[in-house]
């Protein structure tokens, strides 16, 4: 299971992950089956600024989270099983050392990169 302690904002001021993805996300740590070390939840403008997230980042409003990567972890995000969760997954060639999920509507990562390298 993952804690609540695990997804806290590392800033110390107290922003958590919200209920609802709390919950999809143990969900899909049973689905998985296998332990998923959270490297970053929640975080709040200023934690978000200082480790370089995205401006618009879904850490900071509680609805994502980056695990350490695995490979069986990274197998395990195919398409179908994150569609079943409603899950976004970031592009893998982007993110080398961790997985990020969120609660955004899924859509493949793929679409979204076709639709950016269009010719």
């Amino acid at each position: 299971m993952i804690t609540w302690r695990e997804t806290v904002c590392k800033d110390h001021c107290g922003l958590n992950i919200t209920t609802k993805f709390y919950n999809l996300l143990n969900d899909v740590r049973e689905s998985y089956g296998k332990p998923m070390i959270v490297v970053s939840g929640a975080r709040c403008p200023v934690h978000n600024a200082k480790v370089g997230g995205a401006k618009a980042s879904a850490h900071m409003s509680g609805r994502a989270v980056d695990f350490q990567r695995s490979d069986s972890l990274l197998a395990w995000c195919s398409e179908a099983n994150l569609e079943a969760f409603g899950l976004f997954m970031e592009d893998p060639e982007f993110t080398k050392s961790w997985i990020h999920l969120s609660d955004r509507p899924y859509r493949s990562w793929k679409q979204g990169m076709s639709r950016m390298f269009k010719p």
